[in-house]
């Protein structure tokens, strides 16, 4: 990953239309991440999605048509980077209330979408677009996560904390992260008796003092200027966002060392 600029593409999207084929690719996503199995297993994930139905919503021929040209025009739209690192990525539409109703992604190349009218925005697409990258070039965004202060965390949350922790599909491979050998986010529904899946704090735990607090902690917050709470659960949820707007980022210094990082084409198109 680096500053070359080409005209190259080798992104392209394929709208699963068929649900027998939606259902065959997300069994091969689940393979391979068990997320939908990790959620069961957990009390507070597998409660706060009982109302969620997660399978495959069928697609009109009319419909196809418009979102097929709506990708095909986006897709002009999309960074260098992603064009260049990418290839074919399926696009599934989901029953609405999937994952409560959030765009996200499975492995290997999936983007999932419980409402496709949110094909329109631009920065979701892009957004999404990172996850897949940051799966796909897995050991260079470590590389990047760690000259940006971020390492892996592979300790163990208090309890309380690990008992209410609601799961990503975009980070359950990886779901925990120190910055500076000091905070971990972690994602807490915000109910313990009734988890919600849009209904979720953020906490800051810092396993040396044993202690989390609530507020963002002002190393994360002057690093990271104008980043909503919810982005801060994971490096690579922080560098999706940023890159996918990263009009609203010039004034972070971490966002501009990301762009050193992963190069110019990261948010040119």
């Amino acid at each position: 990953m680096g500053n070359t600029a080409t005209s190259q593409s080798n992104l392209s999207f394929k709208l699963i239309d068929e649900k027998h084929d939606a259902t065959d690719v997300i069994a091969t996503a689940e393979s391979i991440d068990l997320y939908m199995g990790e959620c069961l297993d957990d009390k507070s994930n597998s409660l706060a999605r009982q109302e969620c139905i997660y399978s495959p919503n069928g697609i009109a021929r009319y419909e196809k048509e418009a979102y097929e040209e709506m990708l095909r025009v986006k897709l002009q739209q999309i960074p260098q980077r992603l064009r260049i690192d990418l290839s074919e990525i399926f696009i599934l539409n989901l029953m609405p209330s999937a994952e409560g109703g959030m765009p996200h992604t499975r492995p290997p190349n999936v983007i999932c979408y419980p409402d496709l009218s949110r094909l329109s925005s631009t920065s979701t697409l892009i957004h999404e677009l990172w996850h897949v990258h940051q799966r796909k070039y897995s050991e260079k965004w470590r590389q990047i996560f760690k000259q940006l202060g971020w390492e892996e965390w592979l300790g163990e949350l208090p309890g309380g904390l690990e008992k209410y922790r609601r799961y990503n599909p975009d980070t359950i491979d990886c779901p925990l992260w120190i910055y500076r050998g000091k905070w971990v986010p972690v994602p807490v529904f915000q109910s313990v008796t009734q988890p919600k899946m849009g209904e979720v704090n953020m906490w800051f735990y810092t396993p040396n003092g044993g202690y989390h607090v609530t507020s963002t902690p002002s190393e994360l917050a002057l690093a990271y200027r104008g980043l909503p709470l919810t982005a801060y659960e994971n490096p690579r949820e922080i560098t999706a966002y940023m890159l996918s707007e990263p009009t609203k980022y010039v004034y972070s210094s971490a966002f501009n060392e990301l762009v050193k990082l992963v190069g110019h084409t990261s948010v040119s198109h």
